[in-house]
């Protein structure tokens, strides 16, 4: 599932967390939240947040740390860049992924991408969906217990064998 999001902060109402709390989202497929979060916090901020910052996005970090989420993006990569003196860069497009997603690898090569940006205020984010999982299967039936290894000896030849 694919979520992608603008979050208004005029419009508490419609907020983003107001929708994702009453919205059921499957725990058993990967789940992929991204988009413009227009939250500013230090889990993912380029330089300190200030108190009302922290206090409004709170709420949605504690909200995907409850529920399992990752984050894709790397910290303090600006994805909003200032367009006069009066801004200053931030980081407020942003990738979440829930466990499914991570466990499975659905999420690959998440970044951003300035040349996605065109004509647009905020600089794109790319990444590739896997839907393949592949088993890897063991054409030999061939089955190994460590229970009673010696490990000293078992070191020494696996370094003989890497040399």
């Amino acid at each position: 599932m694919l979520i992608n999001i603008y979050n208004n902060p005029r419009l508490q109402q419609q907020s983003m967390l107001n929708r994702l709390h009453h919205t059921t989202l499957p725990r058993d497929h990967p789940v992929i939240i991204t988009g413009d979060f227009n939250l500013h916090h230090d889990l993912w901020a380029s330089g300190p947040v200030g108190n009302d910052d922290a206090r409004t996005s709170g709420e949605v970090v504690e909200w995907l740390m409850e529920e399992g989420y990752t984050m894709m993006n790397k910290k303090g990569e600006i994805t909003h860049p200032p367009h006069n003196t009066c801004e200053r860069a931030s980081v407020i497009d942003l990738t979440f992924v829930n466990s499914q997603a991570v466990c499975t690898g659905t999420v690959q090569d998440c970044a951003i991408d300035p040349s996605l940006a065109h004509d647009a205020d905020h600089l794109g984010i790319k990444f590739i969906i896997s839907h393949s999982l592949e088993e890897i299967e063991n054409p030999m039936d061939i089955k190994y217990c460590l229970k009673d290894v010696k490990l000293d000896e078992w070191t020494k030849e696996l370094e003989n064998t890497l040399a």
